[in-house]
């Protein structure tokens, strides 16, 4: 629709209309083509921003979980009272200890 409305206006004003009354179609489609492919990579980009942030805060997350891990373990509790505060298992308590 916008692709259209542009080629009436350059014809109206005589830019390329020589060219647009006679291929109008073309410059359509080649038009429609080139914006739902720039419309595909927002899209793309807009998802592949949305998933860096989701893994950077996740990542953020797992790191201050391995800190106050580490603080409890060095403050001497239990691996059970660790597993649970952190809400991880024992096992990825130990993991993150480097202990078995």
């Amino acid at each position: 629709m916008a692709v259209q409305k542009t080629i009436q206006v350059c014809k109206a004003q005589g830019i390329m209309k020589e060219y647009l009354e006679t291929r109008s179609k073309e410059v359509d489609h080649i038009m429609s083509s080139v914006l739902d492919e720039e419309y595909a990579m927002k899209l793309f980009l807009k998802t592949e921003r949305e998933n860096a942030r989701k893994a950077g805060r996740e990542a953020g997350i797992e790191a201050e979980k391995k800190k106050l891990i580490c603080r409890l373990y060095d403050k001497g509790y239990p691996l059970k009272d660790i597993a649970e505060v952190a809400d991880v298992s024992i096992d990825t308590v130990k993991e993150w200890l480097n202990i078995e």
